[in-house]
């Protein structure tokens, strides 16, 4: 389950959010109990393969956009376009 970080008390402007954890544990009952009581549930390949997914999707969340990535430092174009002139402003 997916909450928005304002469902706990954070500013709705807030990009955040809160994931359960319970899914982790596995889609059986039996990875379910394994996960419980393993010394390090990470350790085990469902939980272990969840794990790098989410931190692939993390990676990429936090990794600018490629046209972004293009675009950053250049200036970025205003103005009506009637005056013949063009004025530019810091993106």
């Amino acid at each position: 389950m997916t909450l928005p970080g304002s469902a706990f008390g954070e500013p709705s402007g807030a990009l955040r959010l809160r994931l359960a954890t319970g899914l982790l544990y596995g889609d059986t009952g039996e990875q379910q109990e394994a996960a419980l009581v393993a010394p390090d549930p990470a350790t085990l390949p469902w939980i272990a393969a969840t794990l790098t997914q989410l931190t692939q999707i993390l990676t990429d969340l936090a990794s600018p956009a490629p046209s972004a990535a293009r675009s950053l430092g250049q200036p970025r174009r205003t103005g009506s376009g009637h005056s013949g002139k063009r004025q530019t402003t810091p993106t």
